[in-house]
């Protein structure tokens, strides 16, 4: 039984060597040195074999006959040994070599499945997600697949001679890169596990408010209380958002988005020591898109992402606006123009689009609903702490995201968007609903509330490595 699995992982190893050997052939020509078992190895093998026996026959042709019968004999036999010895040296060199190929090309893929590896490029023209990018090396050689092969196991020698690392466990993923589809530098470590999560919405929502108090709330209260490290990957991206901050504490509202395509803010999540990075992109896009289909079917990440943030302006429920006592607080936390349901619509339709789903499918991807601006105090009262508190007393059992889903769910229903819940629950698998505001209090010291909540959950459901909310 020993012999039998001895011969059967022999077998297979040899297999391996085949299938990767044709693999490495077919690869795209690489600007550095194949490794010598790789490439010239087997025609110096050949070589040596040609030159003995050429210099046997030239030594034999030399002698009389007694003498060219014993060097025949003799150097034949010794030419047979030393031949013989020479191939099984190559040959355990060889094995050894493809072996430990096929231990590190395998390791570095099994990697990168367990710890979900990829990337994507945040160009809005190309928005292409990949494992692999182009890699550079410091004398401005891109090395296009840069992994354990013939031209170097643990690392490969660029042309210009300097090693570089072949696999993300050594290092690769700290290079210089570039996305293969548009060749656009990529900002940061690409050793990393990736999130992508759009937020959702018509104009005057409250969007870039809420991504950027979101993002606020992250680094400045959830990173410390868990022990993370959150950083922006791409600098231009932490002065944009500095400069909103900033203004929002003076009492500026941020610019209205202006770009048709998808715009994301990059994190970089350490969620502890030993931990592979969190990519974190969160995405806003111009409110007007979503009335269309053909754009959101050029919005590439949507097919890519974890979950959406679908956010939803009160103030645009007319029931709702026609209650408020005070018409100072529409004036003042604006509203949004576009009937929220004509958005969710174009997002359902634009994600079937995309998946290819049949119109009667249901989505298995994770939706935040999220009812802002609920600073103002009617809101406050129906949806807020006490509200979801007073259900759950009246519910045993229920806990606080479930009572806060019904008592989001009743106040829609009462005002008349009872048709937007059950398009909720008959096209999305899992959704969880809430509420927020995006505000800045007086001071300027407090942006937003319970704003982070939703990016928590969404990312908490993908991996339970994020801590619960």
């Amino acid at each position: 039984m020993f012999r039998l699995i001895v011969l059967l992982l022999i077998l297979v190893i040899l297999i391996l060597i085949l299938v990767l050997s044709k693999l490495q052939n077919k690869m795209e020509k690489q600007p550095a040195k194949e490794s010598y078992f790789f490439s010239n190895s087997f025609s110096d093998l050949k070589e040596v074999r040609k030159l003995i026996k050429e210099k046997n026959k030239e030594s034999c042709e030399k002698r009389i006959f007694i003498t060219r019968f014993l060097v025949l004999v003799i150097g034949g036999a010794i030419t047979f040994v030393t031949s013989f010895l020479h191939n099984i040296i190559f040959l355990t060199f060889y094995l050894l070599v493809y072996v430990s190929f096929i231990i590190v090309f395998l390791t570095d893929k099994v990697f990168n499945t367990i710890n979900k590896i990829s990337t994507a490029c945040p160009n809005p023209e190309c928005q292409a997600s990949f494992m692999l990018p182009i890699y550079e090396c410091t004398c401005g050689r891109k090395h296009t697949k840069l992994v354990p092969g013939k031209y170097g196991i643990f690392q490969r020698t660029c042309n210009c001679g300097r090693k570089i690392p072949t696999s993300f466990i050594n290092g690769r993923g700290k290079l210089k890169a570039y996305c293969p589809v548009c060749k656009l530098e990529l900002k940061g470590d690409t050793m990393n596990r990736q999130y992508a999560i759009p937020i959702v919405g018509g104009p005057s929502v409250g969007k870039t408010c809420y991504i950027n108090t979101a993002v606020y709330q992250l680094i400045n209260n959830v990173a410390p209380k868990f022990g993370w490290k959150v950083a922006f990957i791409d600098r231009q991206n932490e002065i944009d958002y500095e400069m909103v901050i900033n203004g929002m504490k003076k009492g500026y509202k941020p610019a209205k988005t202006d770009l048709n395509h998808l715009t994301a803010y990059q994190l970089s999540v350490k969620l502890s020591k030993n931990d592979i990075i969190r990519r974190l992109y969160i995405y806003d896009i111009m409110g007007e898109a979503f009335m269309s289909a053909d754009t959101l079917k050029i919005n590439k990440a949507f097919s890519y992402s974890n979950g959406f943030v679908f956010m939803i302006d009160p103030l645009s429920i007319a029931d709702f606006a026609l209650e408020l006592a005070d018409g100072n607080e529409l004036t003042d936390n604006g509203v949004s123009q576009e009937d929220f349901n004509d958005i969710f619509e174009g997002l359902i339709n634009g994600l079937i689009s995309l998946s290819g789903l049949k119109n009667s499918g249901v989505l298995d991807i994770y939706l935040a609903v999220v009812i802002n601006k609920c600073d103002i105090r009617k809101l406050d009262l129906m949806l807020g702490t006490n509200a979801i508190e007073q259900y759950r007393s009246s519910h045993a059992g229920c806990n606080r995201l479930a009572a806060q889903n019904e008592v989001c769910k009743q106040f829609l229903r009462k005002y008349n968007s009872g048709s937007f819940v059950s398009l909720v629950e008959k096209k999305f698998r899992n959704v969880q609903y809430f509420t927020c505001s995006s505000y800045v209090n007086n001071d300027g010291n407090q942006l937003g509330m319970n704003v982070e909540a939703p990016l928590l959950w969404i990312l908490s459901m993908c991996d339970r490595r994020w801590e619960s909310i």
